[in-house]
């Protein structure tokens, strides 16, 4: 729902000015152009889409009536390789079921994708987003601050093994090990 949208929306943007970097982040509707036009960037952007339904067979994007719709799969990524070899630096999944869209952007070269397997609650995906973004803004390589995560979480929330976050990295080339370009405060 909408509704869930924006409280993840302004608990996202809360956790993220509490890090004290200056950091420019925008809210965009999920559409089919506005993932196309993130994707033409030339600074290797972070795409965080927040918590929507299940991201079975496909991702819920917004269509011109306001509407959630399903982009399947295929289509997805059909849309990531007409824009090679641009590429997101990380891609944040935070909707249920998001592990097969996760590795549509895996195989289309995103170094590292955080994705939901199942279900978790709205405020352990609060926390976890959190930890992640302090740990990953303070220097940290996407699998420390998965780490990080991970383990800030594991006491308040349980996550059996069919729910909770999945790290997906690039084999070989170390796509969760190796930093993301996070400037000084102030030029991010």
């Amino acid at each position: 729902s909408k509704r869930l949208g924006l409280r993840a929306w302004r608990k996202l943007r809360t956790s993220l000015a509490s890090l004290r970097r200056a950091i420019k982040v925008s809210l965009e509707l999920a559409t089919v152009e506005n993932l196309a036009q993130a994707l033409q960037q030339s600074d290797q952007p972070i795409l965080h889409f927040l918590p929507t339904r299940d991201y079975t067979d496909g991702i819920s994007m917004e269509s011109y009536e306001g509407e959630l719709k399903l982009l399947p799969l295929q289509m997805l990524r059909e849309l990531l390789e007409r824009h090679a070899p641009r590429r997101p630096s990380l891609v944040v999944c935070c909707a249920r079921q998001s592990v097969d869209a996760g590795y549509v952007f895996l195989a289309a070269g995103v170094p590292a994708v955080v994705c939901l397997r199942g279900y978790l609650p709205e405020e352990a995906i609060s926390e976890f987003m959190h930890e992640f973004y302090r740990a990953l803004f303070t220097g940290g390589t996407p699998r420390g601050a998965f780490n990080a995560a991970q383990q800030a979480q594991q006491g308040a929330f349980a996550t059996g093994p069919l729910g909770g976050f999945v790290l997906l990295e690039e084999e070989g080339v170390g796509g969760g090990t190796s930093p993301i370009a996070v400037p000084e405060p102030g030029e991010l």
